[in-house]
């Protein structure tokens, strides 16, 4: 559904730009709901119970790469209307983009090389005591019995 409302979108903004002029306003569009995808892949996954930190995951670090890469191309794509003619606009714009490329290109390679931790490898893992007894339930209080 939210897919063919995007491309019918698409089209209605393609259609009635200009073949010279690039379609900016449907890019901003498209990362930010991209953006938003990503935020909600993260509520996602602090929603859940794990028993190891989230940024041992690699799905984490895919995800804060794609995060930081489409945030920045949004904002890029904002001011990338503002000084199309300034030379010294446009190479401060590619220095953006090229900086933006290279932290996204770090994370994704961190993240190929990241091990997803298993319950074995947990060091501080919980351990239950073998004679403790929790089938008897003891409905006394020890406060008041020391009394």
């Amino acid at each position: 559904m939210l897919i063919a409302l995007f491309i019918i979108f698409f089209s209605f903004d393609v259609l009635s730009n200009s073949i010279s002029e690039f379609p900016n306003f449907i890019m901003v569009v498209s990362f930010l709901i991209l953006m938003c995808i990503v935020v909600y892949f993260f509520y996602e996954k602090m929603k859940t119970v794990v028993i190891y930190p989230l940024y041992r995951m690699t799905s984490f670090w895919i995800a804060v790469g794609l995060f930081i890469y489409l945030s920045g191309n949004f904002f890029v794509a904002i001011f990338s209307q503002t000084n199309k003619d300034s030379l010294d606009f446009l190479i401060q714009l590619s220095i953006v983009v090229l900086v933006i490329n290279l932290v996204k290109n770090i994370l994704l390679a961190g993240a190929l090389f990241n091990n997803d931790p298993t319950i074995e490898d947990r060091s501080d893992s919980l351990n239950v005591p073998i004679n403790l007894d929790m089938e008897t339930p003891n409905l006394t209080n020890l406060k008041n019995e020391r009394e």
